[in-house]
């Protein structure tokens, strides 16, 4: 059974300026009662009272065990580099009139070959096999391979993270492989990496160019 949180928000016509300091204070207090839930199976509003020490957000754990997937080591930036980076070499091939913003483009929309490219370009080819992310048929021509690999690693590049609960069953078997070739990692908070410094930068003064905002409402300084 989930608590009842507690929190003290009024709808009246105030002025905007009491509404975003009683704002930013219940922000904290909703977060250190959700703290306490997760930790402890339910909210002392006691321990509470007598905790003054503020919550960062990016510390707030979530109630689901690997929320959330980041892209991290050496062969996940390898990887993402070649198949989907505007800077890498592979998507130019000269013989290929148009020009192609990734590898993975240029394989999408062309009949690509091992014989494309030179030595050095094909023990890259070589190492991408390797990972099951390209493969050659009898002619050398370069065929996408695992595209659920293929996929996920595009999505880690562009988005930067991945919520790994929304995935089907075969997406999270490719991402628990991933794992054990250390190419991503878990993180169980409330909120993502980018989530946590997007409330960082308004609220906290964490960025030297942020507003402040919890320092200038939490405090009354907005009001001098």
């Amino acid at each position: 059974e989930v608590p009842l949180f507690k929190t003290h928000i009024s709808l009246d016509s105030r002025s905007y300026l009491e509404k975003c300091h009683e704002l930013v204070t219940n922000i904290d207090v909703i977060c250190k009662q959700f703290y306490s839930y997760k930790e402890f199976g339910e909210i002392s509003f006691d321990l509470l009272k007598i905790n003054s020490k503020n919550i960062t957000f990016q510390d707030i754990p979530s109630l689901l065990n690997n929320k959330y997937v980041y892209g991290c080591g050496r062969d996940f930036n390898m990887l993402c580099y070649y198949l989907f980076s505007d800077q890498c070499l592979l998507s130019y091939v000269p013989r290929i009139k148009e020009s192609y913003k990734s590898f993975l483009e240029l394989l999408l929309k062309e009949e690509i070959y091992k014989s494309d490219y030179n030595d050095r370009d094909k023990n890259i080819l070589d190492t991408l096999k390797q990972w099951e992310v390209i493969d050659f048929d009898n002619n050398n021509q370069i065929l996408l391979k695992n595209m659920i690999r293929i996929n996920i690693l595009k999505e880690l590049y562009t988005m930067g993270f991945l919520n790994f609960h929304r995935y089907p069953q075969n997406y999270k078997d490719e991402i628990y492989f991933l794992k054990t070739k250390n190419c991503v990692c878990f993180k169980d908070t409330l909120l993502s990496n980018d989530e946590a410094n997007y409330f960082n930068y308004y609220l906290n003064d964490v960025y030297s160019n942020g507003p402040k905002l919890r320092n200038l409402y939490a405090h009354g300084i907005e009001y001098l």
